[in-house]
């Protein structure tokens, strides 16, 4: 069996509600007068709000426990949501994604080359593969501005919100399992009275590992979760030439695994097995830690012990999107979404829905385990051979050509297929996201 992760669909839904109409008179399109940023500024602007993005959603949904997310995923989302922005929705929103300076015709241009980018700058390879794409699901009877079909004619798609509910959430829903080669179902809910447009967003990664994983060594082992509680867990071993190496800032080992093509890989930051330590990393990395730590690894041959587990999480987004300023979006009377309609009075965001399914997974097994602590005030690792995730670790799908981290989370206690996988959302062991990566072992 191939040896794979698959990131099978970030998706994130913005349910934007219109409780009243009144009428008011505009034309202005956004962007209108804008004046582009030099593409050079403006993909290191981008880049860096990206990051910056990623961590402050990372350290808002992160509860101790299981977590996965994609943090490109909502990003777009949430862009899409400031082309239509006015106000102070417009401002929170900025804010929030660190875009304050950057004008709206820039933000388009790079939205759309978000997507073309791999295709036109990174290396082709046959074990990746990246889909990314946004949607606008509108009432047939809203009356929008004439720029939202000019700029974004492909991804607004008119539908009978209002009287047929039903059959437009299941044309939602139909898009989304095309976005994720039919891995997600049921992504948009049962819609709100009085809905009127639906941002969502859904993105679909495979990438297949560069130093491949032997079936055959796969053994049974133990994960431990907590100085009081061991998981019996299957571990995959592979040996191969990784960029490696000790973070003090994080107070972390630092491994890159490298998907086939190597402009892609899996990021994992293990903390030493105690008290508080998961903790104490996602904090540090805020403070450009993680950023820090990725450009100080050095190459080196290892030993590499991964567990095999799933996760299945549904994420609802408000609450935390609230806790990170962004307010506005989400009142009722307070919402200024005038570059969306002519007649935005009423018209907000009802919910942000996002959800995820990750495995890590193989065919195949036999017995066996291992276990490797690091201590913080080394700048190398102390076993500088062998890197064993058998307790909490972060781990992030990290794209080098957009320097963006696509997929992110924790795995605290890993959950076997058998133990609830994808569908069996009810027995995972937390609660959050769309997506799921698959991590196979390639055969040899």
């Amino acid at each position: 069996m191939n040896s794979r992760v698959v990131a099978r669909s970030a998706i994130l839904s913005l349910i934007l509600t219109c409780a009243t109409i009144m009428a008011t008179d505009t034309d202005k399109c956004f962007g209108a007068g804008d004046v582009p940023i030099d593409g050079h500024n403006l993909t290191g602007n981008w880049t860096e709000s990206k990051l910056e993005f990623t961590l402050a959603m990372f350290h808002s949904l992160y509860a101790g426990e299981n977590l996965f997310f994609s943090p490109h995923s909502i990003h777009q989302a949430l862009v899409v949501a400031l082309m239509g922005a006015r106000g102070k929705t417009e401002a929170q929103l900025r804010s929030l994604l660190n875009l304050e300076n950057v004008p709206k015709v820039s933000l388009l241009q790079h939205l759309r080359a978000d997507g073309m980018h791999r295709d036109s700058i990174c290396p082709s390879s046959p074990g990746v593969e990246l889909r990314v794409a946004n949607k606008i699901f509108v009432d047939k009877s809203e009356p929008l501005q004439a720029c939202v079909l000019t700029h974004l004619g492909p991804e607004v798609e008119q539908l009978d919100l209002v009287n047929d509910t039903e059959g437009s959430r299941a044309i939602m829903n139909k898009w989304v399992e095309e976005i994720t080669h039919n891995k997600i179902y049921s992504l948009v809910p049962p819609l709100p009275p009085n809905s009127r447009l639906a941002i969502v967003n859904g993105a679909y990664f495979r990438g297949v590992w560069e130093h491949q994983f032997k079936k055959s060594k796969t053994k049974l082992g133990l994960f431990y979760s907590s100085p009081t509680e061991v998981v019996p867990t299957y571990m995959m071993h592979t040996k191969g030439y990784y960029h490696h190496g000790a973070s003090p800032e994080l107070g972390a080992y630092v491994l890159e695994l490298p998907y086939e093509g190597d402009s892609m890989s899996l990021v994992l930051l293990l903390p030493p097995f105690s008290p508080g330590a998961i903790t104490r990393t996602v904090t540090a990395l805020g403070r450009g830690g993680l950023k820090r730590a990725m450009e100080e690894l050095a190459g080196t041959s290892l030993e590499v012990v991964l567990p095999r587990f799933s996760l299945s999480h549904t994420l609802p987004l408000t609450q935390a999107l609230t806790d990170l300023g962004l307010t506005s979006l989400f009142n009722r009377s307070g919402a200024e979404l005038g570059d969306f309609s002519t007649k935005p009075e009423g018209l907000f965001v009802e919910e942000a829905i996002h959800k995820a399914f990750l495995e890590v997974n193989e065919e195949g097994a036999s017995a066996g385990g291992g276990t490797a602590l690091i201590g913080t005030r080394s700048g190398r690792p102390l076993d500088q051979s062998r890197f064993v995730a058998n307790h909490p670790f972060i781990m992030g799908v990290w794209d080098k050509c957009r320097e963006t981290m696509l997929f992110m989370g924790v795995l605290h206690r890993p959950q076997t297929k058998g133990q609830g996988g994808e569908g069996s959302e009810e027995n995972a062991t937390t609660t959050t996201t769309t997506e799921q990566v698959n991590v196979n072992e390639k055969k040899v």
